[in-house]
């Protein structure tokens, strides 16, 4: 299993008054770029799309995620999609900026997964754990929905769980290099990455934090595709592919 992963787009984002999208838009296509050239099975964003607050560039934002979605599926290729702490609307509904990809979601070839409450599936013989990041209201327990989707599948021959991997957007981990997500751009609470719970040998990887990065427990952070504030003149921005 191929994936080619990414996260942090920040759509809505102006630095200095300058306004960010189209930068930020070519930067996500490079992405898609990658998966095809790869011959990647799985294309993942790992959240942050935009805030639900920013009005008319949250439409811009959904219709940009739209794009890259639709470029996977016509190579017939999977999406994967979080929501992350800058996409949650506090409202206790259970939206997020991604909920209009909920449509998508329900195509008849199974290509776009949209998470915005933790869950898994099987590729084939590797379980994908989705943790996207929950709201106070409306929200979910990182660490137990990991232990049950695992226990899922423990009836299950022993060559269907041969391995895993967890996509999620906790907004700790101990140890991560922090920066501008905590300082300039804060939302939310602080969401412990459940490390303690994830089965030995299975590949980590969360979103988040915009400094690319694999933490001392081993989380592989992709990191923001773009310098977002001036703090980050220094980051590096990138997307990651792997292979489980």
């Amino acid at each position: 299993m191929k994936l080619v992963l990414c996260s942090d787009l920040h759509t809505d984002r102006r630095t200095l008054g300058v306004d960010r999208f189209d930068e930020i838009s070519r930067a996500a296509h490079q992405t898609v770029d990658a998966l095809l050239d790869s011959r990647a099975d799985v294309w993942a964003f790992l959240g942050d799309l935009c805030d639900p607050e920013d009005g008319p560039e949250v439409a811009r934002g959904v219709e940009l995620l739209l794009e890259l979605v639709l470029r996977v599926t016509r190579e017939r290729k999977r999406s994967v999609l979080l929501a992350g702490n800058h996409d949650v609307d506090q409202n206790g509904r259970g939206r997020t900026t991604l909920s209009p990809l909920r449509a998508l979601a329900r195509d008849p070839w199974n290509l776009v997964t949209l998470f915005e409450s933790g869950g898994s599936f099987l590729f084939d013989d590797v379980q994908v754990l989705a943790l996207p990041y929950p709201p106070v209201s409306g929200g979910y327990d990182m660490r137990e929905c990991l232990l049950r989707e695992v226990a899922k599948w423990g009836d299950q021959p022993m060559n269907i769980r041969r391995t895993g991997v967890v996509l999620a957007h906790a907004t700790y981990i101990p140890g991560a290099l922090e920066g501008e997500e905590t300082l300039e751009m804060p939302r939310g609470r602080a969401v412990p990455f459940p490390l303690d719970v994830v089965p030995p040998g299975w590949a980590k990887f969360c979103g988040h934090f915009h400094t690319p990065q694999m933490t001392p427990g081993g989380v592989v952070v992709p990191g923001a595709l773009a310098r977002l504030t001036r703090g980050e003149a220094k980051n590096e921005p990138r997307f990651l592919i792997a292979e489980i």
